[in-house]
């Protein structure tokens, strides 16, 4: 098919990552979809473990706790297991 002068072709429209930029992106996804779901079991079941016993766990210091777990999940995962059952 002809084209206009100034168009492109629909090829060049498609924005093209490198593999390796795609394989970056998918395993900070799975990092955070990682620290998420440890993140929300920690600050529901775990943070009584990890606390000394009768040490109280407002909803406020939860909901402030969650962001820092989901970054250092695999630090707050090892804590949680290492505090055994309560």
């Amino acid at each position: 098919m002809l084209q206009q002068k100034g168009e492109r072709d629909d090829e060049s429209k498609k924005s093209h990552f490198a593999p390796a930029a795609v394989i970056i992106l998918d395993v900070i996804a799975l990092y955070v979809l990682a620290g998420a779901v440890t993140a929300l079991a920690f600050v529901t079941f775990g943070i009584s473990r990890v606390l000394p016993f009768g040490t109280p766990v407002t909803l406020g210091a939860r909901v402030l706790l969650v962001p820092g777990a989901v970054i250092l999940w695999p630090y707050v995962l090892r804590r949680w297991v290492k505090a055994g059952p309560p």
